[in-house]
């Protein structure tokens, strides 16, 4: 019996495996490692799909998020409303931005930004909102945009899981005066680690060009890590059921083989050397490629949303809400004791996600550096001790969406 992933890089397929292999192996791509057209053609890709908005590419959805806080005129003094049930990442731009986060409760439901919540939470140093679409459901965009306006906010779509979701015939990332996006290991389209920011607003991109043309390339090393991650990952799955594939993927990140997805330094709120960097050659190579596969993979996570919905119908156990524009990146479900329900799924070789589990995440994130006070967000404080992610990837099929759903009900 197979063991079923939700993150472990969902997103690699043999095509991925066969072109990170071909730059690690092949002299004559080891020049196109850090500098080549690959990465122009990442950003003409994603100025074709947000049609008028200019998009410049990022080492990280976390660079394109400090880059875009500081174009924005984001500073020292200023506040910055962030939901909570969000990742330390997000909240570590903030801070390296010089400004404090402030935190939003939730919608139970949405699982993003409580509009009456966020009004509460203006003051006179607020000066920007980042408006998150938790697993690829939109946000509650008239609302908080309205908000902006009152107050003379500055807004940032976070859609680091919303890729190709829509609001109102609108894709996300369009409504923002900037939005970024995310192209790391897990999320909709992925290359291990990248992001962009997309604009509309002509000075904004100008400013972003700017302060992206300072930026250092990312390193050989830290290249060569991401792809040699593309190229481990899928033999430590396929041998996780037996000891090779567990000590395969623990060997691989404690020699620094492969990459760590958020330095320990970083879940202590510390900056990591050599970031905010630039979009390397290689990995925008292997975006290229998913976004080959997008349209039908999206669909893909539709469909197994779908058979999640239809199988959970009559347990009882509550789940995000639905919704057409869904891009679903993770299928979240509320269960009353969710270490209990992961346990138990893991013992039948179901590994499910635990985002945000705690309200910031990931699980071993100093929460004191976080600057959040508990107590402050209790729906999502709520939320993120009830919440559990059933994958949606390609990798899914029919039949292993029954026997996860299997091991979430019993």
């Amino acid at each position: 019996m197979k063991t079923l992933f939700t993150g472990f890089s969902p997103n690699t397929r043999a095509v991925d495996v066969r072109q990170a292999l071909a730059y690690v192996v092949l002299p004559w791509k080891w020049f196109r490692l850090r500098k080549g057209n690959k990465t122009e053609e990442v950003e003409q890709k994603l100025e074709t799909m947000f049609e008028g908005h200019r998009a410049i590419t990022f080492d990280s959805g976390r660079s394109a998020l400090l880059v875009g806080l500081k174009a924005l005129g984001i500073k020292k003094g200023d506040e910055v409303l962030v939901q909570a049930f969000t990742c330390v990442v997000v909240i570590n731009a903030i801070k390296w931005a010089g400004a404090t986060p402030i935190y939003v409760d939730i919608e139970p439901d949405s699982l993003n930004m409580d509009p009456a919540d966020a009004k509460k939470k203006v003051t006179s140093q607020t000066k920007a909102i980042i408006i998150q679409h938790t697993f690829g459901l939109p946000a509650d965009l008239d609302s908080l945009l309205e908000i902006a306006r009152e107050h003379n906010l500055k807004t940032v779509e976070d859609c680091a899981h919303s890729l190709g979701a829509m609001y109102k015939g609108r894709l996300t990332g369009t409504f923002g005066d900037v939005a970024m996006l995310s192209f790391g290991g897990e999320k909709i389209v992925s290359c291990v680690r990248g992001g962009a920011l997309i604009t509309r607003d002509v000075e904004l991109a100008k400013n972003i060009e700017e302060q992206h043309g300072a930026l250092p390339h990312m390193s050989v090393r830290s290249i060569l890590q991401h792809l040699m991650h593309v190229i481990l990952f899928p033999l430590g799955k396929k041998f996780y059921h037996v000891f090779i594939g567990k000590l395969l993927l623990k060997v691989s990140k404690s020699l620094r083989i492969t990459h760590r997805i958020i330095e320990s330094s970083e879940k202590k709120g510390i900056q990591v050397p050599g970031y905010p960097a630039k979009l390397p050659n290689a990995l925008a190579s292997l975006l290229l490629n998913q976004f080959e596969t997008m349209t039908e993979v999206s669909a893909h996570r539709k469909e197994i949303a779908k058979l999640y919905s239809q199988a959970l119908a009559k347990s009882g156990i509550e789940t995000q809400q639905e919704s057409d524009d869904h891009s679903y990146l993770r299928y979240a479900v509320f269960v009353d004791d969710s270490d209990h329900v992961r346990a138990k799924a893991k013992e039948q070789r179901v590994l499910l996600g635990d985002w945000y589990n705690p309200v910031i995440g990931p699980g071993d994130t100093d929460m004191t550096k976080t600057q959040y006070s508990i107590g402050s967000c209790p729906v999502a404080e709520k939320r993120s001790m009830q919440v559990v992610n059933l994958p949606t990837n390609i990798h899914i099929s029919a039949q292993d969406a029954r026997r996860i759903v299997a091991s979430v009900i019993e």
